[in-house]
């Protein structure tokens, strides 16, 4: 058959064999496409599930804060103790100091050894693997560790305070004030069998000295003065470079005593007094100009006060409160000039450092680990009688109250 112009052109045939081909092959398609569909929908709705999970998640977190903390047994162990002298916690060690003794023990509670101390009016400072005990209002300062008495020195005069930086291998010892000043000593303590040599000697002739602390690094002095201005207490704070002894920061803070200073960091200073918790920033010896010195919070006349102070974690943490009532807990960071807080619902008796990234709050019946925004971490079962609380490494804590010491890790 021939065909013309406008003519239509001939239909083609289709056989039983093409047209099953067909139809099998669309089946196949659209079964595919179903399976597909499938699929994206099983992702979507996993998806969906995934985020409400995280919403909720979120506002428990967001809505019961404390209630989402993990919960610690706090009677891991318990010693008996008549409440007197002083303790500290240290590499799995408690030491105990009395008015005639010192003793060691694990935590387990077993007592390593005792000796003979005539510490009347005895403090210890914690090393990373013992002790340094001294009298204050005497003349001797010692070491001990596990094994007992590493060393032992007799200072030239009473010693008032130590300021220990075991990292930087400094420690300030401050003398009893005579003829109305203060004596400061840096001392190298990073020989183990004995006390090094004279880093730096200061002299306060007119000033008593309130605190003083060596910097992370060792490489600066922070003191706190007792001075006056127009008949007024006031405060000077300096800070020195230790290796020549001069002072690079200079501050008198009228009106306020500020028995309180600690490191931040190496270019950061925190300070408090009664009522007034300041900051020193952008500290460096060889740009004293740029240090930048700022009140951090004041709480005026509003019946509060500054209850404690720590620097810890790159962070200043100061409770706020009237020593009654329930306490707000402020935390500034220097590295973002940000301030987060949360409340207390009792009186903080004070702040302890922890392992990285949290601090502890205790009260007279509580205690709790919070991190740096401000959230309990882990807090105790029991209800507990808290007298003094030491921290050891790496979240451990030693309680003394009415119930004896009692060990806690938070590890």
């Amino acid at each position: 058959m021939s065909t013309q112009d406008g003519g239509k052109a001939p239909l083609k045939v289709i056989t039983r064999e093409e047209l099953k081909a067909r139809r099998e092959k669309e089946l196949k398609r659209r079964k595919k496409m179903r399976v597909v569909f499938v699929a994206v929908c099983v992702l979507i709705l996993a998806l969906i599930v995934f985020l409400v999970v995280l919403a909720v998640k979120g506002i428990k977190k967001l809505v019961s804060g404390a209630g989402s903390a993990r919960s610690h047994s706090c009677a891991a162990w318990q010693l008996e103790y008549g409440g007197e002298g002083e303790i500290a916690y240290t590499a799995g060690r408690i030491y105990i100091l009395g008015d005639s003794n010192i003793l060691c023990a694990s935590e387990s509670g077993e007592t390593l050894w005792t000796l003979g101390a005539a510490y009347k009016n005895g403090v210890l400072v914690p090393l990373a693997d013992g002790i340094i005990a001294f009298d204050k209002g005497g003349s001797t300062i010692a070491r001990y560790n596990d094994s007992g008495m590493v060393w032992q020195k007799t200072m030239d005069g009473a010693i008032d305070a130590v300021s220990l930086n075991e990292k930087a291998g400094e420690a300030v010892i401050r003398l009893a004030p005579e003829s109305g000043g203060s004596m400061l000593l840096v001392l190298k303590i990073k020989d183990e069998t004995s006390i090094g040599e004279t880093v730096l000697e200061k002299k306060y002739t007119s000033n008593f000295v309130m605190g003083a602390v060596v910097s992370p690094g060792g490489k600066s002095l922070a003191v706190c003065e007792l001075t006056e201005t127009d008949g007024h207490a006031a405060t000077k704070l300096t800070v020195a470079d230790i290796s020549t002894g001069r002072s690079y920061f200079s501050k008198i803070i009228e009106n306020d005593t500020v028995p309180y200073v600690a490191f931040v960091s190496e270019n950061v200073l925190a300070a408090a007094g009664g009522k007034n918790v300041y900051v020193v920033e952008n500290l460096n010896k060889n740009t004293a100009q740029a240090a930048r010195f700022r009140e951090l919070i004041s709480v005026g006349d509003t019946g509060e006060k500054v209850l404690s102070v720590l620097a810890t974690g790159g962070r200043e943490i100061a409770a706020i409160g009237n020593g009654e009532g329930k306490t707000t807990v402020s935390i500034y960071d220097p590295a973002t000039g940000k301030t987060d807080s949360f409340v207390v619902s009792a009186a903080v008796k004070g702040l302890a450092p922890c392992s990285d990234g949290f601090f502890a709050v205790y009260t007279a019946e509580s205690f709790g680990v919070y991190d740096f925004n401000g959230t309990l971490a882990a807090s105790c079962e029991e209800k507990i009688s808290v007298e003094k609380l030491t921290s050891g490494a790496g979240g451990s804590f030693v309680i003394t109250g009415s119930t004896g010491i009692t060990l806690i890790d938070f590890k």
